[in-house]
């Protein structure tokens, strides 16, 4: 008994050993069989969404989640748990929803992505997609040991399916998504012409760019004002967007958008009062320079547009084009003036417009009204490429218009009459002669002065032409000036606060401004109790106290924008703001959590409709005659190809 006793406390006492072993080296359970269980083929049959992995019999791959995930435990089991975990169930949404092909075979996988890579490439250089017909052929001609050559389908129709079918739809998942979380301002290119088609846009803040951006959504045609706010109103409707998130709207300046009864405008502030409206500082601007040369035609009786259209269609079969923009058209007409005087004085032709442009070029005073219009529309031109730039202007808007009516108050005004408004431009008296320039005192540029005194000395002028010469700048200026101060957005509240944007201006900025945001679009951000606008301002006190080197460098030259050959630069707002919203407290919670989404949200308001015309304008250009008005309904292709095409630089 005692030999037994002493050899079971032997196994025992190595046992203990070898236990301690096994622990101290991090294995459990070693003492037992393990099993593995291996991936069996077939379970495809069965779930079709998976597949074996290469080189890993104890694992699969899910298509769907595109993940491998180990089946070595419960073997199907592990399968099926996987197959209804909510990560999965997502993932198969989201597929239904771009209807994503299903791919199990690597080649066919390859295969199709190529073809996207081909689509793509396609559309992002904007190149025809019937070159996708000869695309096949020559890779297959190239590469003929090439099993993915072998299998391309990239003829037209392939690209057409792949952009509209699988692109698009994913795009537009990840912008929707975007959209019934985030603020935004919408754009319209509506017109009482209802054959026209009619585009819808977006402005947001994209988080992934730093900086706002448009895309393009959808376009109909056929539709009044009614009719476009019905369809904005479904497309709001459908895709679970709310009315509260809308808080601008830029449209054009029709009556169908902006009319008091029935108009699109009174339509959305149905739907979210708090929605701001700014009619398109750039039109407007147009609009300045035109009614100013309708006063200045009317007594002259010069039309600077007539001159410059006649001679565009007289030359047109020679090909002198690029007459218009109107400044650009005058110039080249004074770079060419003797040029084109002794063409029209020398010949003899009978129709209408040559006995036009004959008595134009006869007169001596034409190239001094030319001259007079080279130099006025220069302070028009600036003022309108202000509202051109792409980073969002809303800041410095106010003052840059008071800086345009300064100046062209100061081509005909006296200074003292300038400096007594004290700002305020409703309350000058511009129309009253006493408190305007002398003839020769009045704005027309030296080279302009020095002209007309050599026509005068020479006898080819007298002083009748002279006096209603500058009876007619002064027509232009008055009339610019009235119809700027009536319908610019001076003394705008939204426009006042929207100050404190400016990076550059913290300090002047107040505690109210911000406030003002905060209560105007209450509905959207949803801050009710006393506590959280305190929190807000203390933010807003912080970020006063900011100073420029907190920025980093490379944020600074980020946001660094080049103008007038390098000479000027600006920045962008909305790259300094994206860099403050991510700033930390030393204990490394966020620094600024209120204060970023009133900015990021007042910078997507609309200060004109540019950034939209531009993606108006190509999509006028992609309209041929197999692109009706009629066809380009929602989810055509048209409408994907183009959507893709405008949004491809947001996404890649």
């Amino acid at each position: 008994m005692g030999v037994t006793l002493r050899l079971n406390l032997r196994k025992l006492r190595i046992f203990r050993q070898k236990r301690q072993k096994l622990m101290s080296s991090g294995k459990k359970n070693s003492g037992a069989a393990r099993y593995k269980s291996k991936f069996n083929l077939e379970w495809k049959n069965k779930y079709p969404l998976i597949s074996e992995v290469d080189n890993d019999k104890h694992s699969f791959h899910c298509i769907v989640c595109k993940r491998n995930i180990s089946c070595s435990h419960m073997g199907l089991s592990d399968v099926e748990r996987h197959l209804c975990t909510m990560r999965h169930s997502k993932n198969v949404q989201i597929q239904s929803t771009f209807s994503l092909p299903t791919l199990s075979n690597p080649l066919t996988e390859k295969v199709k992505r190529a073809e996207m890579k081909i689509a793509t490439i396609l559309v992002q250089h904007d190149i025809p997609l019937a070159f996708a017909d000869e695309i096949t052929p020559i890779f297959q001609d190239i590469f003929p040991d090439s099993q993915i050559a072998k299998s391309l389908s990239s003829r037209r129709t392939n690209p057409t399916q792949t952009i509209t079918e699988y692109i698009v739809p994913s795009l537009l998942h990840n912008l929707l998504q975007r959209l019934r979380s985030s603020p935004f301002s919408l754009a319209i290119d509506g017109s009482s012409n209802v054959d026209k088609m009619s585009h819808f846009t977006f402005r947001l803040f994209d988080v992934n760019r730093g900086s706002v951006c448009t895309q393009f959504v959808d376009m109909s045609s056929g539709l009044d004002d009614k009719g476009i706010f019905a369809k904005m109103d479904e497309a709001m409707t459908d895709n679970n967007i709310p009315w509260t998130n809308c808080v601008g709207l830029g449209m054009d300046n029709h009556s169908i958008n902006r009319g008091c009864r029935d108009a699109t405008m009174s339509h959305v502030h149905s739907k979210n009062p708090a929605t701001y409206v700014i009619r398109c500082s750039s039109h407007l601007v147009h609009n300045i320079a035109e009614k100013a040369a309708d006063a200045f035609e009317e007594i002259s009786k010069f039309s600077v547009d007539d001159l410059v259209i006649d001679l565009f269609y007289w030359f047109d079969k020679i090909r002198i084009k690029n007459l218009i923009p109107l400044e650009y058209a005058v110039g080249r007409v004074l770079a060419q003036f003797s040029a084109l005087k002794s063409y029209f004085l020398a010949n003899d032709e009978k129709s209408i417009r040559f006995r036009r442009l004959y008595s134009r070029f006869q007169d001596p005073m034409t190239e001094v009204y030319l001259l007079f219009y080279q130099t006025s529309l220069r302070t028009f031109v600036n003022f309108n490429m202000f509202f051109q730039r792409r980073d969002p202007v809303l800041p410095i808007i106010n003052e840059e218009i008071n800086s345009f009516l300064q100046k062209l108050a100061s081509k005909f005004l006296k200074v003292q009459t300038i400096k007594a408004a004290n700002g305020d431009y409703t309350t000058l008296h511009f129309k009253e002669l006493d408190l305007q320039h002398t003839d020769i005192d009045l704005f027309v540029g030296m080279t302009t002065k020095t002209h007309m005194c050599l026509l005068f000395d020479e006898g080819d002028i007298g002083e009748h032409h002279r006096n209603i010469f500058f009876k007619s700048v002064r027509a232009f200026y008055v009339q610019a000036m009235e119809y700027a101060i009536s319908n610019l957005a001076l003394n705008d509240e939204l426009l006042q606060n929207a100050r404190f944007l400016d990076f550059h201006s913290r300090e002047s900025a107040t505690t109210s401004q911000v406030e003002y945001f905060a209560k105007r679009f209450i509905n959207f951000l949803g801050w009710n109790s006393p506590e959280e606008i305190d929190s807000l301002s203390e933010e807003f006190v912080d970020f006063q106290l900011l100073n420029d080197h907190d920025i980093p460098k490379e944020t600074w030259a980020k946001a660094t924008i080049l103008m007038d050959g390098n000479d000027k630069s600006y920045h962008r707002m909305d790259f300094l703001w994206q860099y403050i919203s991510t700033m930390k407290k030393p204990d490394r919670t966020q620094r600024f959590s209120l204060l970023p989404k009133v900015a990021m949200l007042a910078l997507v308001i609309p200060f004109s409709n540019i950034e939209e015309e531009r993606i108006f304008s190509m999509v006028r250009k992609n309209k041929t005659t197999t692109l009706e008005p009629n066809q380009t309904t929602k989810g055509s292709f048209s409408t994907g190809y183009i959507h893709y095409a405008l949004n491809f630089s947001l996404y890649f």
